[in-house]
């Protein structure tokens, strides 16, 4: 590594210059030292293994990319559950390579699933929103008074 330190910033920037090789290597030493860091059992690294599978893909080095990315959605099912937003992007994004390989039978269902953990999750953030700017109820917080009595059924 020649005292380098590799960032996966670095990598990012590298990519948007179209030398795919250099990403890749800046990728594959950033997601060495996550692994390293914090265990390869870390939800912390799916993100370096999305982006790793992108310049893969970019490269058309399309099953090395899938096979990332199985690994990385196993590992976010196993370590985030199947209804977590990062799980939902890791489930597109094989979705996506595969469609890339023309699988396309194959790669619906999991677009399909990951839109569906998406809206799932909009609807969560909604709800709790709401139930924020509305838990003052009237005359307390401007709110109408919907979400009265929620807290208490739930405590």
């Amino acid at each position: 590594m020649h005292g380098r330190v590799h960032h996966p910033h670095a990598a990012a920037a590298v990519a948007l210059h179209h030398r795919l090789n250099e990403a890749e290597d800046h990728y594959r030493m950033a997601l060495a030292a996550v692994r390293k860091q914090l265990g390869p059992d870390d939800p912390e690294q799916v993100a370096y293994v999305a982006n790793l599978a992108g310049v893969l893909q970019e490269k058309e080095q399309h099953q090395e990319a899938e096979k990332l990315l199985e690994s990385a959605l196993q590992l976010c099912k196993r370590t985030l559950g199947p209804a977590h937003p990062m799980t939902a992007t890791v489930m597109n994004n094989l979705g996506e390579a595969l469609a890339r390989q023309k699988r396309i039978e194959e790669a619906e269902p999991l677009v399909r699933m990951a839109l569906k953990v998406r809206v799932v999750c909009v609807v969560c953030v909604c709800v709790c929103a709401g139930a924020v700017v509305e838990w003052a109820g009237p005359g307390e917080g401007g709110g109408d008074g919907w979400m009265d009595g929620w807290m208490d059924e739930r405590v």
